[in-house]
């Protein structure tokens, strides 16, 4: 589109299948983003994130669980879900498995 290249990926929720997780991890865009979120960080730029919720975002988009993410923040899972919920309603999006199309502007 444009001057703008897109990959065309079907995706899936991720977050509740591991093994699914697996499967990506051969995909180069997912190794891109587990490398080198600067990539992903960088669309973060079209929207009002704070920092907590670019962290946050990141490793939701990137297959975390809730329980991953606060453990890693050391945050508890409940305002995990609370930060998600504000990032939903920013990006304009519905749920987690929304977030990484959404980033990539496919949706």
């Amino acid at each position: 589109m444009g001057k703008e290249t897109f990959l065309v990926v079907c995706a899936t929720d991720v977050a509740n299948h591991k093994s699914t997780i697996g499967e990506f991890s051969d995909d180069k865009l997912f190794k891109i983003t587990l490398k080198d979120d600067k990539f992903v960080k960088e669309k973060f730029k079209n929207y009002q994130l704070t920092p907590r919720q670019q962290e946050i975002a990141l490793l939701s988009a990137t297959g975390h669980s809730n329980n991953e993410i606060a453990k890693k923040l050391f945050i508890s899972p409940y305002t995990v879900k609370d930060h998600q919920k504000e990032i939903f309603r920013i990006i304009g999006i519905d749920s987690r498995n929304e977030l990484f199309p959404k980033l990539l502007n496919l949706r």
